[in-house]
C-alpha cells in the first residue's frame, strides 16, 4: 500500500526527512523504526510532519493517493489535547488511519472522565478530585498521600517527585504550580501503594492481551522514586541511579487472569482500538486499581515491541498487524457506504 506516516514536527529530521538513512542517536526512535519496518513489509512510505497550521499537510494527505495513514502524532503545536482533533480531521476527510479514533483519544486524555467511566462499570480507581484553574481548596476529603497531575496531559508529563503530596497544604501548592505552568485543571488522586503493571493490548475483535510489564522501583524503600515521573521516563542515567527497571511482570495465574479481564473491559470502555496500554496498580492484598489508559503507547522495539516479543510477535509482525487492522476497518467502512 501507499502509506503516509503522520508524525509530530518535533520528531522530524531535517537531515533525513523521509528516514531513509541509518538511525542516529538523534533520530526519533519510534518514527524511524515504524517507517523502516513498513518499508521492509513492502509498502511505499511517505513521512509527513503535521505542521502547527495543518492545512497544507492535510491537503497533501488528501491529494496524495494515500491508501492508509499510520498515525504517530501526539500533539498539535505542542498541545496534547488536540490529538483527538487530528483524528477528527482524518475522519471527516475519510482518510483511513491506525489507532484510536477521536472519541477514544479524548476519553483517555481526560483522567477524571475516564476514571469515572471505569468506576461506574464496577472497577476500582483511586479516589480523586479535580481542581479547576484558580481553585485553591478541596471540597471533599481524600486519603493522603495523593498524586497531583495535570488533568489533560500525558501520564508522566509535568510529574516530579514533588507531585506526591503528603498533606493538603503540599497538594494545593503543587496544584497552584500546575495551574500556572499548564493553564489547565489539576487532578489529585490517592496514591495506590502497590506494583505498577503495564498491560499491552493488540487488536479489536477480540482484543488480545500481550504479556504485561512491571515498573520496578528498586530503591523505593531507600528514598527512591515510587512512581513514574518525567525524569524516570526520559533519563536512562536517572533510572540506573535509582535501579528502576521494566521487566516482564511475574504474576500468578489468578493475578494474570484478573488483570487480563479487567484490562480488556477497560480497553473497550475507553474506546481504544488497534493497540493500546492499560496502566494499573496491584496491591499486596490482590486488588487491581485502574490508573490510566494509553491509546498511543510507545511503539519502539524496546517499548510496546518488547511486550509483543514476549508474546511471540516479532516487531515486523506487530507493525504488520496494526496496518492490517486499519486496512480491515477501511474495507468495512467502504462496504457500509456501498462502495
Amino acid at each position: 500500500m501507499k502509506i503516509s506516516v503522520l508524525i509530530d514536527t518535533d520528531a522530524a529530521d531535517d537531515r533525513d526527512p523521509q528516514f531513509t538513512g541509518p538511525k542516529t542517536r538523534d533520530t526519533a526512535a519510534v518514527e524511524w523504526h515504524v517507517v523502516s519496518t513498513l518499508r521492509e513489509l513492502g509498502h511505499a512510505v511517505t513521512v509527513l510532519p503535521l505542521e502547527r497550521r495543518p492545512a497544507r499537510t492535510i491537503a497533501r494527505l488528501k491529494d496524495g493517493g494515500t491508501d492508509l495513514i499510520f498515525n504517530l502524532t501526539e500533539h498539535l503545536g505542542g498541545d496534547r489535547r488536540k490529538d483527538a482533533y487530528i483524528a477528527s480531521v482524518l475522519e471527516r476527510l475519510d482518510l483511513p488511519y491506525t489507532g484510536a479514533g477521536p472519541e477514544g483519544l479524548a476519553l483517555c486524555r481526560d483522567k477524571a472522565r475516564s476514571k469515572s467511566l471505569i468506576r461506574r462499570a464496577g472497577f476500582a480507581v483511586p479516589d480523586f478530585e479535580v481542581l479547576p484553574v484558580g481553585k485553591r481548596r478541596f471540597s471533599r476529603e481524600l486519603q493522603f498521600p495523593v498524586l497531583v497531575k495535570p488533568l489533560l496531559a500525558d501520564a508522566s508529563e509535568d510529574m516530579a517527585r514533588a507531585s506526591l503530596a503528603c498533606s493538603p497544604e503540599n497538594a494545593l501548592r503543587r496544584v497552584a504550580f500546575l495551574h500556572r505552568r499548564t493553564g489547565q485543571p489539576a487532578i489529585c488522586e490517592e496514591f495506590i501503594d502497590g506494583r505498577e503493571i503495564k498491560i499491552p493490548i493488540l487488536g479489536n475483535l477480540p482484543p488480545v492481551v500481550l504479556p504485561p510489564r512491571e515498573v520496578r522501583f528498586g530503591t523505593a524503600t531507600r528514598g527512591g522514586p515510587t512512581f513514574i515521573t518525567s525524569r524516570v521516563k526520559d533519563d536512562s542515567a536517572y533510572r540506573r541511579a535509582w535501579n528502576i527497571t521494566y521487566p516482564r511482570a511475574r504474576l500468578s495465574f489468578d493475578e494474570l487472569r484478573r488483570l487480563t479481564a479487567a484490562a480488556v473491559a477497560m480497553y473497550r470502555l475507553l474506546q481504544m482500538r488497534d493497540y493500546g496500554k492499560i496502566d494499573a496498580r496491584l496491591t499486596s492484598d490482590g486488588k487491581v486499581y485502574f490508573i490510566e489508559g494509553n491509546p498511543n503507547p510507545d511503539l519502539a522495539p524496546d517499548g510496546f515491541g518488547r511486550m509483543a516479543a514476549w508474546g511471540g510477535l516479532s516487531y515486523k509482525e506487530l507493525i504488520r498487524r496494526i496496518v492490517t487492522l486499519a486496512a480491515k476497518r477501511r474495507r468495512a467502512n467502504a462496504v457500509l457506504r456501498g462502495n
